[in-house]
């Protein structure tokens, strides 16, 4: 469990060669600042309070908090991107939700002229109207023909009705600029 920010890492090797044990000290040895916060966050994760231990109610609190909190944010991204033409989304089962997004033949025309893939030039433009910076999912090895984006879930529950109105603003305004209410296609 844990949001963006604290980052740490573990390995354990078994029956690992000498000369792998030595390259790995050594890649480890060449890193001037260490990521206490992070490594301590991963001790945390990896050996939780339990029952009986002071810290156990606050950490039990405070982790249920994030969870659903989680969910909550989960729920309302995944149900806004389902409410606007040509995408869908499954509820996410990280920290970001993946929709699908059909594109008009306009849009794809336009990206292709542009020298961009679709899902490209969609995020591009999603983030020069909005601030809103998501990942085209050409990056991930999408199907050929499908278009998708990553957008996270960790936006503020405060501030999310505000991210919501401002992707569904500008989802509107590029499906009519690129003719939606029919003639879509996912092919090039």
């Amino acid at each position: 469990m844990g949001e963006c920010g604290l980052r740490g890492g573990m390995m354990e090797l078994h029956n690992a060669p000498a000369d792998v044990v030595e390259q790995i000290y050594k890649l480890a040895s060449i890193n001037l600042s260490p990521n206490v916060p992070g490594q301590v966050a991963l001790g945390v994760m990896l050996k939780p309070p339990v029952v009986g231990d002071e810290s156990f109610q606050l950490w039990d609190e405070e982790r249920t908090a994030v969870l659903e909190s989680l969910g909550r944010r989960a729920r309302k991204i995944t149900s806004a991107l389902n409410g606007l033409e040509g995408v869908s989304c499954v509820a996410a089962g990280s920290l970001y939700a993946f929709p699908k997004i059909t594109l008009p033949d306009r849009a794809i025309e336009e990206a292709v002229r542009r020298g961009l893939t679709p899902d490209v030039m969609y995020c591009l433009m999603l983030l020069e109207s909005t601030g809103i910076a998501t990942t085209p999912g050409s990056g991930f090895g999408q199907k050929e023909g499908s278009w998708h984006f990553r957008t996270t879930i960790l936006v503020k529950e405060a501030e999310l009705d505000y991210f919501v109105s401002e992707i569904t603003r500008f989802h509107a305004e590029f499906m009519r600029e690129y003719g939606g209410n029919g003639g879509f296609t996912s092919k090039l």
